[in-house]
């Protein structure tokens, strides 16, 4: 390993320890320089040097990160003017996409910018991007080194025939190559990109040798001396695996091909495998999801998304100059993409393209690569797999360790209601002890809580289809998230309210229940929904005969629905508010819980004094969006469950509320 490979990792090592370890900074430094000043009275080549050195260079991660992580959300300062380089950078870039899209038609047009400049730059729609994630294709719509190589390519060719000196034209391919990268937002992948091909360049113009894996760990350590958190970013860890994976896994996969194939087919599967292979492990961590045909569409379309690329380019520039050109490569451009589309479309189309787990406990992720590494050796070295016991015995061990501390088991067999953090507005998921789910509600449209938080938090939980969604009523803070949630799930049952509301995303909503034939019910009280596992959800109201000439009807005839599992029990009251407590109070319903999900956010309008007393909880969960214009919570409602003893839990101070219940007792946690 070479000294820049092993201070990039040993300091990668002490940036991640620095993330578990609760020390301060101030000791972390004051030790840094006692070990300093120690290396001082050792010799240059002896082994006490060189371990103080690796233990100076791992305390210099630590610190790094705690110095991040200290500074970063407690000082705020005005952003200031961008400089004259990047608002020239900016310019050109705007200025380029601009000419696509004079020439080409939506959504191709932001398409081709999102392939050449990245989908920050040049942003497609939700929906399609969503095709590309499933498909396994989305590093497809972020720069990297293809887009790197073709513009040092078309610099370093240019500058050449124009008959510059090699030091003229590694300075003005530099320039190009710094240019292009603040160009496109200079995010980890381009960054990585563009360290790597400036060593390369470097190495040539000055006859050095360029060693793999010293440009990758340069680029890495630029990376994390300029921003130490940026190891914790999935973009740069995706970039490095899959740039790995092209160097080590990939010539193995081809030579291990080309005895069976030709020899342009093998190199096409092992570019387009090795990849996918890499990164799975960290999608199916970050993501909780398993893409099962990336494989097959990196394999058809990779080979010619470069081809595109080159076009693309051209098309740009030429736009610049000579728009009639542009317009002609841009009618054989749309083709190609509406062919590339085609594929993918196909593929994500499929029933189990993709699939959503509960995310593995970080000794899988070790695990993976490891077992990953090992078979890749034996490949190279030609050795006969042998599992011996030994071998075996380690694998079962890890396996019952991670299943043992990992949060992905920790909550089976479990009642597991969970108040998603959605912002203002609300929506729960539970989880039976049997495996069904219930959604209730789904948060906003405004702040696209459907897609953002609702679906990544069912996603995290392992929830590929859903047996209920329940509206508790039709607001848009309520309702607005289930047309992303049924247009991504299959959902068994929908259970209403069924009050008219003239609300564009409720009659959105109940056009997208009648398109894909979902079974729709009424929400009425005495109703008992049996989730499986001992878990009973009993509907307390609304009464057949809904409320009318109420302050808010909508409000007032929420469904409230008692969730009870063994010896526990959660009152979950949507919006409910005074009047609509009143009529519950007068049915005489059993309202006694353990779980309070408080009503209207916990609006002055809510929540009165009578009311709580009967429900008495011990906990009581508040969904409310920080700094909300409402005043939600109310003080009043706060100072009565305050009195009451009750543990108040607000999605705005702790995020997702989890309770776990067993039938005995209840656990909460939050995220």
């Amino acid at each position: 390993m070479s000294p820049i490979t092993a201070l990039t990792a040993i300091y990668s090592l002490g940036i991640a320890a620095g993330r578990f370890l609760p020390v301060e900074l101030l000791f972390i430094c004051l030790l840094i320089v006692a070990l300093i000043f120690m290396t001082s009275f050792l010799a240059a080549s002896g082994k006490e040097f060189k371990a103080l050195l690796i233990l100076i260079v791992f305390l210099g991660g630590i610190a790094a990160f705690q110095h991040s992580s200290l500074s970063s959300p407690k000082f705020h300062f005005r952003r200031a003017e961008p400089n004259p380089v990047i608002r020239l950078a900016t310019a050109i870039k705007d200025k380029l996409i601009a000419g696509e899209q004079r020439t080409m038609e939506e959504p191709f047009a932001s398409l081709l910018g999102s392939i050449i400049f990245g989908s920050a730059a040049s942003p497609i729609p939700d929906e399609l991007q969503d095709k590309y994630r499933v498909a396994g294709v989305i590093h497809l719509l972020v720069v990297s080194g293809t887009q790197v190589s073709i513009i040092m390519s078309v610099f370093l060719g240019t500058f050449k025939s124009l008959g510059f000196s090699r030091p003229l034209t590694f300075l003005f391919s530099t320039l190009a190559n710094a240019l292009f990268t603040i160009m496109v937002g200079a995010g980890p992948s381009i960054v990585r990109a563009a360290v790597m091909s400036e060593a390369a360049l470097f190495a040539a113009t000055f006859g050095r040798d360029n060693d793999f894996y010293n440009s990758l760990s340069l680029s890495a350590l630029a990376l994390l001396i300029f921003d130490p958190l940026t190891l914790f970013n999935i973009g740069f860890q995706l970039s490095f695996v899959a740039t790995w994976a092209l160097f080590y896994l990939a010539p193995i996969i081809e030579e291990k091909l080309s005895s069976r194939m030709p020899e342009y087919l093998s190199r096409a599967i092992s570019v387009s495998t090795a990849p996918t292979i890499a990164t799975t492990a960290l999608t199916f961590y970050d993501f909780a999801q398993v893409s099962f045909v990336a494989v097959f569409t990196n394999f058809l379309i990779v080979p010619w998304v470069e081809v595109t690329v080159v076009l693309g380019f051209a098309s740009t520039v030429i736009g610049l100059f000579l728009e009639p050109v542009a317009y002609v490569i841009n009618n054989t451009l749309t083709l190609m993409l509406m062919m590339l589309n085609s594929i993918i479309f196909f593929f994500s189309g499929l029933p189990f393209a993709c699939r959503y787990f509960a995310p593995p406990h970080f000794i899988f992720i070790l695990l993976y690569y490891a077992v990953l590494i090992w078979g890749a050796e034996k490949l190279r070295k030609n050795e006969k797999f042998r599992f011996n016991r030994a071998l075996i015995a380690c694998v079962i061990i890890v396996i019952a360790l991670s299943s043992f501390f990992g949060h992905a088991f920790a909550d089976k067999n479990k009642l597991t209601v969970s108040v998603i953090d959605v912002g203002q507005g609300d929506s729960i998921l539970i989880e039976s002890p049997a495996g069904r789910t219930m959604l209730i509600d789904g948060g906003d449209t405004k702040n696209k809580a459907g897609r953002f938080k609702v679906l990544p938090y069912l996603h995290s939980r392992g929830v590929n289809s859903l047996d209920i969604v329940m509206l508790t009523h039709p607001h848009d803070d309520h309702v607005g998230g289930l047309v992303d949630v049924l247009n991504n799930m299959k959902v068994s049952l929908v259970l209403d309210s069924g009050q008219p509301h003239t609300s564009p995303a409720y009659l959105k909503f109940l056009k997208l229940v009648q398109k894909k034939k979902v079974p729709y019910k009424l929400g009425r009280a005495g109703q008992v929904i049996d989730l499986g596992g001992g878990v009973s959800a009993h509907v307390l109201w609304p009464a057949d005969k809904l409320l009318t000439g109420t302050q808010s009807d909508l409000n007032e005839n929420s469904i409230v629905i008692k969730l009870e599992y063994g010896k526990t029990s959660f009152l979950l009251v949507g919006d409910l508010g005074a009047e609509g407590e009143g009529k519950l109070l007068k049915m005489g319903k059993g309202l006694k819980s353990d779980v309070l999900k408080v009503g209207h956010h916990g609006s002055k309008y809510s929540s009165t004094q009578k009311f709580l007393e009967l429900v008495s909880p011990r906990y009581a969960g508040i969904s409310v969006g920080a700094g909300n214009t409402f005043g939600h919570p109310n003080d009043k409602t706060l100072y009565k469950l305050e009195m009451l003893g009750s543990g108040v839990l607000r999605t705005d101070k702790l995020g997702d509320i989890v309770f776990t219940s067993d039938g005995e007792n209840i656990q909460v946690k939050h995220r």
